[in-house]
């Protein structure tokens, strides 16, 4: 007879290539299924150790299209890093906190990274970064419409839990809500050059809770966000890709940041007239031989928004009118007047350089590169009469 027994033995390796970094990748068709406001502070908001400084805006969209800040395992949302295809587009202020508006149907894919993040991210927050669409070689499209067009529509945790007992007059109420995104993509040139496009409004219409204009009107908070989004990408001999992308969103809010006690005409808007948040990028993708990846690239991301009086408020610098309509403010009953705290502008944009080589052996990979940010901040303060009257009980009190 004839036997034949073999052996197998295995040794550890004596390097664990098993790496520390927390990495969860969500493809398109998770993006879609995920019930969320659609936001990507929305989608962050449901992994695992993510927090969110105000989380009740979260809340199937009912939080309007204010922005959410991350955080993870103690990082707070100054450490939060969002990229584009691996190029940073957070704002140059704010600490970098200040995110732009981002278009969900443009993403391919969303990479979030909670822990021990790679050493092409400066901050140890959360790191988000999203690979847009490229489109292909049949053309296609998707159409996505959400609404709650009445607060009908919205449940009701005011009747028989007692809130009304304990004294609150009125509760938070969405009043409608909604978001329309439309996206079309395909060929330039089969095999060579594709496109991918997408526009995107979303809207909401809220109230809040106990809160009043001096009127004793319920102060309502209406706000949008238009957003058009285009991509290019074009294959060059083969082993090279050359990519661009731009964004642009455009945002209003007719009542920013209201308290109870404010007249109207004391509150600020953000108007979208000759204001945006714009994004671009151009990014070339070179493999040279099986092994060595190469990759350069430019992008902006800038954040030109204001806040402003309501429509009529503001008066033409040292006129009799400018004096006379500076804000009052009556620190003992809790009102304001007249006019809002101040007008404010900013302007800023991050420019990122940057450019890598990999170096890829199978389970091990080598990668060195270089990345420059900078870029301008401009902001503007303007206030009627240069100054806000206080009172305490009617009584002039301070300036």
């Amino acid at each position: 007879s004839l036997e034949e027994s073999i052996t197998v033995t295995g040794e550890s390796a004596i390097v664990d290539v098993q790496s520390s970094t927390k990495e969860q990748v969500l493809t398109e068709e998770l993006l879609n299924a995920i019930p969320t406001g659609r936001q990507v502070w929305n989608v962050g908001y449901t992994l695992p150790g993510v927090t969110l400084n105000n989380p009740g805006r979260v809340v199937g969209g009912s939080g309007g299209i204010q922005q959410v800040r991350m955080g993870v395992h103690g990082a707070n949302e100054n450490e939060t890093t969002i990229s584009i295809d691996g190029m940073a587009v957070n704002a140059n202020h704010g600490n970098g906190s200040t995110q732009q508006y981002f278009n969900q149907n443009m993403a391919q894919e969303m990479s979030f990274s909670t822990s021990a993040n790679s050493a092409e991210t400066q901050k140890g927050g959360v790191a988000l970064n999203m690979i847009p669409q490229t489109g292909g070689n049949a053309f296609g499209g998707t159409f996505l419409a959400v609404a709650v067009p009445s607060e009908g529509w919205v449940a009701d945790n005011y009747t028989g839990t007692g809130l009304k007992e304990a004294g609150l007059r009125a509760p938070n109420a969405t009043l409608n809500t909604s978001d329309y995104n439309a996206s079309v993509g395909g060929p330039i040139k089969r095999d060579v050059a594709w496109f991918y496009g997408s526009v995107r409004r979303v809207a909401s219409k809220a109230t809040l809770a106990d809160s009043t204009f001096l009127d004793g009107t319920q102060i309502v908070d209406p706000q949008w966000v238009r957003q058009g989004s285009v991509r290019l990408t074009a294959q060059v001999a083969g082993t090279s890709k050359i990519t661009t992308f731009f964004e642009r969103s455009k945002k209003f809010r007719g009542v920013s940041n209201a308290s109870a006690g404010d007249a109207y005409l004391a509150t600020r808007r953000r108007p979208a007239a000759g204001r945006y948040y714009d994004m671009g990028q151009v990014k070339w993708t070179s493999t040279i031989g099986s092994r060595v990846l190469f990759d350069a690239g430019y992008s902006f991301s800038r954040q030109n928004w204001s806040l402003e009086y309501q429509e009529g408020v503001s008066k033409t610098r040292g006129s009799a009118e400018w004096f006379a309509n500076a804000s009052r403010q009556d620190l003992i009953l809790g009102t304001r007047e007249v006019a809002g705290v101040s007008e404010s502008a900013t302007d800023s944009t991050r420019n990122v350089v940057s450019s890598s080589v990999s170096y890829i052996t199978g389970a091990h990979a080598l990668k060195t590169g270089i990345q420059h940010n900078f870029g301008p901040r401009k902001g503007e303060l303007t206030t009627n009469a240069d100054l806000n009257q206080r009172y305490r009980n009617g009584v002039p009190d301070s300036v």
